[in-house]
Parts: C-alpha cells; structure tokens; sequence
C-alpha cells in the first residue's frame, strides 16, 4: 500500500520538532517561568518526556513513509522508462509491419505481371508449334517434288549421255520419247508435274484421259533447243476419285504413264464435352511424329488443365488458356518414342471435366 506525504504534511512534522527541541532546551536550563515543587517538577518532567517520546515515534514513523513514498515514486519513473521503450518498440514494429505490407503488395503485382507474361509466351509458343507444323507439312511437300526433280534429273542425264552417243546416220536419227511426272497419287488441289525429253524443238501432244478413255485435258507444247519441256496440270477440286493417264506422243512415238487421284476425306476427329467445358482433336488417330490439335470451349479468360494419359498410365500435365470469347487451342507434339496404343486427354476447369481417347500408332 502507498503512504502519500504532502509538503503540509512534512512542514508540520518541522515545526513539531522544532518546538518539542524548544521545549527540551527550556527544561535542561531549568528556566521555568513557575515556582513549582520538586515533585510537580518531576511529574511535568516525566510527562514532558513521554509526549517528546512519543512525538518522536511518529516523527520517525512519518520519515519512514516519506523515504517509502520517495523509493514508491523512483519505482514509478523506472515503470514509465520501461513504458516508453515498450512503446517504441511497438512503434518500430508498426512501422516494420507497414513496410513489409507494401513489400508484398508490390510482390502481388509482380506476381500478377509474371503471370500475364507467362499467358502471353504459352500463346506464343503454341503459335510457333502451329508454325512448326506447317513447316513439316511443307517439308514433306517439298521432299515429294525433289524426288520428282532427281527423277527428272535422271532423264535428262541419260538424255544428254544419249545426245552425246554418235549415231551412225546423223541427218536421220531421232531421240527416245521419255516422259515423267512428279506422283503417282493425287488429291484434289494437288499439281501434276509431266516433264518430256525428246528432240530439239520436236512438237509434242500431251494429254490426260480418265479410265474410260476420256480425254479431260490436252496440250501441244514445243520443245525447246534442247529437246526437253514441262507442262502442269492443277486436279480441280471436282475432280472425280479413280485412274488416270498422262500421254505424250510425237509422230509415231507416244508414252503413257499411270496415276491415280484419291478422295479427300477428313479424317474422324474425337470430341467430348461436360457442362461448359469441350474438347476436341481434329483427328482419332496420329502416327508418331504428328502433331495433335486439341482445342475445345470453357468459361472466357480461364486455364484450362489438359491431362495426357499413355497406355501405361503415366500422365502429363499441360495448361491451355481459354481467351475472352471461351476458345483454347493447344498443340501437342507426338515423339518418336512414344508408346503406341490408346491415349486419353482429359481437359479440367474446376470442377468439371471432359475426357476423349485417340490412337496413336
């Protein structure tokens, strides 16, 4: 409990010392203003000595709370030291907090650029595997025609190994009637490349008939210094599936050759679809090598999970993003060592689902 000594208090605890000292210096001089008898005067003494005595016991039981008080009161100032260290550390600590806060913030929206850029570049790369794709598809149209050119290539080297041969009868000799083309299977859109080897400026009658003899194109084309000519032909896209042949003749001499144009078909594509969810492949089977087109609807703007399961089991996961009207389009290559057999694709947004199967052979 705390005693509270006020400056009153304290004054009046002087004055009290100092008239009990008064009173003491009075009687040892013996200057008493009374004549009293031995007796009174040891009486008085006795009692004078017993209320000096006992002012002195509360003298010193206030001295006492006064030092408890002033030892109260240093206490006090060590607990608001103790205080206002406490509160600078909790405004430090405030502060910490307030920057840490705009460290993460800023994190947040670093976080979320890197996320737009991460969208950005997957579009660009499935944009460059559709690149790809036609580069192979070109490639492969290209290796077709230069088999056809080494073909062509062949002809005229046996032709000019022909010309240069001497001939026993220069002024009537004639060269062979050689003819190529660049395929023997065609589809609508596709172009026939005839190449001719024959003699210098010779006139040459090229023409196309169905298997029924039918005569659906004809050309009279001169050869040039050297005996050699070209002719193309563009299969319109009405033109009917079945065989066909290419003839090139010039006086008596005439060569045929055989080809065929196939029907174009689309191949069966897979699809599946579960609430606002599809997917879809634009074929049902792929060899190894090819590219699968997986491409389907889901809500605008969302990632779209796309699960590759092998026939073993083993899955890979992809992530397509659906652009503001819902599309997603993705592009998945086939390597050479894959496993044949049957393969599932399953495309997940949220909650729901939607799983096809393809071949791969």
């Amino acid at each position: 409990m705390e005693v509270t000594v006020s400056y009153k208090q304290i004054a009046a605890i002087g004055i009290t010392v100092a008239v009990i000292a008064l009173g003491i210096g009075v009687i040892k001089s013996g200057a008493i203003p009374f004549q009293q008898s031995s007796q009174q005067y040891q009486t008085q003494t006795t009692q004078t000595q017993q209320e000096i005595s006992s002012y002195i016991k509360e003298l010193r039981n206030d001295i006492t709370s006064l030092q408890s008080s002033l030892t109260n009161f240093s206490n006090i100032d060590s607990h608001i030291e103790t205080l206002q260290n406490s509160i600078s550390n909790l405004e430090t600590r405030i502060s910490t907090t307030e920057a840490e806060h705009d460290k993460i913030k800023e994190l947040g929206s670093y976080i979320d650029t890197l996320t737009q850029q991460i969208a950005k570049l997957k579009e660009e790369i499935q944009d460059l595997k559709t690149s790809q794709a036609e580069i192979a598809k070109s490639q492969e149209s290209k290796s077709i025609e230069q088999t056809g050119t080494e073909e062509l290539q062949e002809v005229e080297k046996t032709s000019q190994q022909e010309e240069s041969s001497p001939s026993p009868q220069p002024s009537t000799s004639t060269k062979s009637l050689l003819l190529t083309i660049n395929r023997v299977q065609y589809a609508a859109g596709d172009t026939v490349v005839i190449n001719v080897s024959t003699d210098e400026d010779a006139s040459i009658d090229i023409r196309i008939v169905n298997s029924d003899s039918k005569e659906i194109f004809k050309k009279v084309v001169n050869a040039n210094s050297a005996g050699k000519l070209r002719v193309e032909y563009l299969i319109p896209s009405d033109m009917p599936a079945g065989g066909y042949k290419v003839i090139a003749a010039h006086g008596d001499r005439q060569k045929s050759l055989a080809f065929t144009v196939a029907k174009l078909q689309s191949p069966p594509s897979a699809s599946s679809e579960s609430g606002s969810i599809t997917i879809k492949t634009d074929k049902q089977t792929y060899n190894k090598g090819e590219y699968i087109s997986v491409s389907g609807n889901a809500p605008p703007r969302s990632r779209v999970m796309l699960i590759l399961t092998t026939p073993s089991a083993n899955e890979s996961v992809l992530t397509a993003q659906a652009d503001e009207k819902g599309t997603y389009n993705y592009l998945i290559a086939i390597s050479l060592d894959s496993r044949s057999g049957e393969w599932t694709i399953t495309a997940k947004q949220g909650d729901e689902m939607a799983t096809l199967r393809i071949t791969i052979r």
